[in-house]
């Protein structure tokens, strides 16, 4: 009995210890709400990323600060630019709760749960924001202002 206690003890620290690895303060989580993508890093240096997200798009991404201040280009999957624009950072770190729950196969019912603070940046789209038809061709232009759509304009 004992030895099972300290077995399910153990493997519940393994769980604390790899949650705090995967969602602990030493990588940073930039979540880009428009293409529903979280960008993770280490936070050392500036980088440029690249990175499929739905519906065959690739964005690339030139990071300028670690809270997310950035330069974004969308593209479709014949690698066509189709809208480009820039972030301001995050006005906070935002965080949210997250759960962990395990499994055991070998008894039916039986897991373990646990729960940790998932801490990220979210970026505000800020700038003149440039949207193209696949002639490549800009078609509309948007102008936010730390997140607040200010303006729109169709380009003819």
């Amino acid at each position: 009995m004992i030895n099972r206690l300290k077995r399910k003890l153990i493997l519940l620290g393994v769980i604390i210890l790899s949650f705090n690895k995967l969602f602990g303060q030493n990588l940073n989580r930039i979540y880009l709400e428009e293409y529903k993508y979280t960008l993770v890093y280490d936070g050392k240096g500036i980088n440029a990323f690249s990175a499929k997200i739905s519906g065959d798009r690739t964005i690339i991404i030139h990071l300028l600060s670690r809270k997310g201040q950035m330069n974004v280009e969308c593209y479709d999957k014949d690698l066509v630019l189709i809208e480009k624009g820039a972030y301001s950072n995050s006005l906070d770190l935002l965080k949210k709760y997250v759960d962990l729950v395990t499994f055991d196969d070998r008894y039916p019912g039986n897991h373990k749960a646990a729960i940790g603070v998932y801490s990220y940046y979210q970026p505000l789209r800020n700038g003149i924001w440039s949207f193209f038809d696949k002639r490549k061709k800009m078609y509309m232009k948007k102008n936010y202002i730390k997140g607040i759509l200010i303006d729109s304009l169709v380009v003819k």
